[in-house]
């Protein structure tokens, strides 16, 4: 039995995966060594990548120039994702819920300019005993300000007690 071809171990440009070739194939196609596959070589061609969702961890390809921070396979895992880690308040149809629902503990629409506040400070909560009305933004940032006193204020007498 004749011994095996020597072969050289590649990597891949487009996976980084492993893979061989023949030494006397790599002289007479240089090219040939670039790539695992004709799916990567095709991807590279096409100047595509392949990535996996960040929320439902499939692959799928998107154009280079598409690449961005995030990558999600399609809008239904991008709002899913939004939803979980939302800087944006929830709505409900197109308003937003702590609104509604502080209307409905008032007992009438909320006049211009009233600012809905919420006590535990975050925007997914809306909860009526959460929410509180504020005729203005002036109001509203003044019991933001004393929020934020009152725990510097606590900080403090925490690191005193040390």
């Amino acid at each position: 039995m004749p011994n095996a071809v020597p072969r050289v171990t590649l990597t891949c440009e487009q996976c980084g995966g492993k893979f061989h070739r023949r030494q006397k194939e790599l002289k007479r196609h240089p090219n040939s060594g670039r790539y695992c596959s004709m799916h990567c070589r095709g991807l590279a061609m096409r100047n595509r990548e392949e990535l996996t969702c960040e929320n439902c961890g499939k692959a799928f390809v998107r154009i280079k120039a598409e690449v961005g921070k995030h990558s999600f396979c399609s809008d239904t895992c991008y709002r899913a994702k939004q939803s979980e880690s939302a800087k944006s308040y929830p709505k409900i149809g197109e308003r937003h819920a702590h609104r509604i629902v502080a209307e409905q503990k008032l007992g009438r629409p909320l006049r211009k300019g009233e600012i809905v506040h919420h006590e535990d400070r975050s925007r997914r909560n809306f909860a009526a005993d959460n929410l509180e009305v504020c005729s203005s933004r002036r109001e509203h940032m003044k019991r933001h300000r004393a929020e934020i006193s009152a725990r510097t204020a606590e900080s403090n007498r925490r690191r005193a007690g040390r």
